[in-house]
Parts: C-alpha cells; structure tokens; sequence
C-alpha cells in the first residue's frame, strides 16, 4: 500500500490512523472452558479485603473488561478479580488466571542479561560490537558505539521498531509471528535518535536486540535462558515464554475497543510482540509477585550488586523530560528514573518501583513501594477507547488511594 500521502503527520498521528483504517475482523473462538480451570495458592488476609473486592467491581461495571489484582502491605495479602477472561464463552476472570503481561516481560530480560554479566562474560559497559555479533548489529543505528548498559538503559538511541512502518506490516497479517531479528531488521539502515548514552528514550528495540544478543553468547534459545535463570529458580510454575510466539491455551483473551465505541473486538490470537524479549512473557498475579519480591525480600537468589545496578538512579536525562510527568491531578508526579529493565515513580507514599505492559488487548501493572514495604500488581485484559479512559486514574491516582488507606 502506498504511505505517500501520511507524509505530513507525525508519528502518533500515523499509528492511529492505521490503526483505524486497517483492521482485520476475527471470529468469536469457541473453547472448552476447563482450559480456564487454575487454583487460587493465596487466602485473602487483609482486613480490607471487602473494600478491594467492591473497587474491583465498580471498575467492572464502569467499563473495564476484566481486573484481577494483588496487594500486599505488612497487614496482609489480597488476590481478587471481576469480570470475565472469555466474553463469548461466559469464563469469569480468576486470580489465579494466566495473562499476558506486555513490557513487564523486560525486567525479566534484563535479569537474563544481568546475570551473564554476573558470571564474568561481560561488563555492562563493554561494547556490544564485536566479530561474533556483527551480522546482528549489521547497519542497526550507532551500533559500534552500544554497550549493554545503553540497551538496558534506553539510551542506545536506536529507534524504536513499533512505529508506522512496523504497523503496515503487522496489519497486513496481524497472526504472522516476527522473530525477534526479523523485527530487527525493520529498523536497519534507520537513523539513529540521538547519540548513543547522550539521553534516555524508550525503545522495544532495545530489548529485541538484547534477547539477540543474548541466544547469541551463550548459544542458548531465549526459552532456555529464562527457565534456567530465572523461572526454575523461583518457582515460577505459571510463566512462559516461547521464541516461536506460542501462546499458552489458558491465558485469558484481550479485548480493544479500538474505535472507542464500545464495541470490543477479541485480538487475542494478534501476534504483536509475542516472540521477543520485549513484551512476550505470560504469567499469573502471583509469579509476577514472587519474582519481583525476589529483589527486595532479603532472600540469596540475586547478589545485592546485581539489584543496585537494575535500580540505581540514572546519570543522564531524558530526551523529552516532559513525556515523564503527570498532570497535577495525579498522586504520581513523574517518572523519575529508568534503571536497568526497572523504572522508578515518583509518588505521594514514597517511590515506587517496576514497570508497565501494554499492548493489543492488555494491561498490566507491576510497583513495589519499598517504604511502605508493599506490591500491587494488577491486569486488564482489554485497551483502547473507554478502557484507557479508566486504565488512566486506576494507575495514576487509585493505585496509590488503595495503599494509602
């Protein structure tokens, strides 16, 4: 298709008007609904339990397809759900259901990466560009200039590979799964952003290139590395990935109201993003809990150095500072921070870290506030429209009313 004519818009403006004019109608799946069955691991035995279950429903009712949530504070655990995982199917939501959990995937591929850099085969700032990796990095923007820490970081400058171009070609065929260097080669011959760790700008790119990069030293599949090193080691039964794109029967569908009339379309089967490092993990409320309570619950698992480095304070500034605040409304003020895989907020209660998932079909929300020594984590199963309407305040202000009551 020719693009002649979407010359004169920016960059957002383009996404949306392909996102509009190109969409591809699915059929409702019928599915046995065992598929859905999962076991609850946690009571609830927080004292606020009833409040949080009655928050969840009105989120329901206001608009949101499904929300399942965890918090724990030192007074207790809380796991709850409304809505549904299935709309054709009637399967309500679970919190025990299995998700897709978008740009959260990235802690995990930074703790591979951080722990190869931890058994000695390399240092975060050596250069990436060596003989072994030149066909990978071959015409990627500034690449003899990388290091490991300018990918982990955002400060590589190369750019992002979800932008128009990636759009047209997805649309095309919104089921075709991209390996990870088939979606790299999308960006190749691109110019660079900026120079490489002069600011910060986040690009998924980053992130493919790391998982590249990563199967590459070791000889390992992505798959492998992630078990390996880090599911295997906690315990996380219900996480997976697949570099093939595979998605597991059990996770629960997403749904966009993708012209903001209500009217939700399944895009569960869409392969955005699903065979890379940058948004393919799917996982449960409670594995990403545990893995992310790995880092701050005292235990041996990672060696302290290993956390300092993922969540000390960045050196360098953002390329666009204003993209990072909020609005004066908001009990987040800012992003002040993006460490390596993990971002720090800055809040009413103190900072906050972890990260945020987005893509077709799902949200998902993952913060530890350390000086309330509690988590909340939580997914919607839908985007778009009326759904990030309310995904808006649930993140920015309610989040923060839930932990500080």
């Amino acid at each position: 298709m020719n693009t002649t004519h979407f010359k004169g818009l920016n960059r957002a403006a383009q996404v949306l008007f392909a996102l509009v004019i190109m969409v591809a109608c699915d059929t409702d799946p019928k599915v046995e609904t065992d598929v859905y069955a999962c076991n609850n691991l946690l009571l609830n035995t927080h004292p606020q339990t009833t409040d949080f279950d009655n928050f969840l429903t009105e989120q329901v009712a206001d608009g949101l397809p499904g929300l399942a949530m965890l918090i724990h504070t030192p007074e207790g655990f809380y796991t709850g759900a409304a809505g549904v995982a299935d709309i054709p199917n009637g399967v309500s939501l679970e919190p025990c259901h299995l998700h897709r959990v978008g740009s959260i995937s990235k802690q995990f591929t930074a703790t591979v990466i951080l722990s190869l850099w931890q058994d000695g085969l390399f240092d975060l700032d050596d250069h990436i560009w060596s003989e072994e990796s030149g066909d990978i990095l071959r015409n990627i923007a500034n690449a003899q200039e990388l290091t490991w820490r300018h990918l982990l970081n955002h400060s590589s400058g190369i750019p992002d590979v979800y932008e128009i171009d990636f759009w047209w070609d997805y649309y095309d065929d919104p089921k075709r799964v991209k390996s990870a260097t088939q979606e790299l080669d999308m960006i190749r011959s691109q110019e660079a952003e900026f120079p490489a760790g002069s600011v910060q700008d986040y690009s998924n790119s980053n992130y493919i290139l790391l998982q590249v990069l990563a199967e590459r030293i070791t000889s390992q599949s992505f798959d492998e590395l992630l078990r390996e090193r880090i599911f295997m080691p906690l315990g996380l039964t219900e996480t997976y990935f697949s570099s093939r794109g595979d998605r597991p029967a059990n996770a629960v569908r997403g749904y966009s109201d993708e012209y903001g009339n209500g009217y939700l379309r399944d895009v569960t089967e869409h392969s955005f993003g699903t065979a890379n490092g940058t948004g393919g993990v799917y996982s449960t409320l409670w594995d990403i809990f545990k893995f992310q309570q790995s880092f701050f619950d005292g235990s041996e698992t990672w060696e302290q150095e290993l956390i300092d480095a993922m969540i000390a304070p960045s050196t360098i500034d953002f390329l666009n500072p204003e993209d990072w605040e909020y609005d004066g409304e908001s009990r987040i003020s800012r992003i002040a921070n993006i460490g390596l895989g993990w971002f720090e907020l800055e809040t009413e209660i103190g900072p906050a870290f972890g990260h945020n998932g987005g893509l077709m079909g799902r949200k998902a929300r993952a913060w530890y506030f350390p000086e309330r020594r509690s988590h909340i984590i939580y997914f919607i199963n839908g985007d778009g429209g009326k759904i990030d309407d309310l995904s808006r305040p649930l993140f920015r202000i309610h989040m923060i009313d839930l932990l500080d009551d």
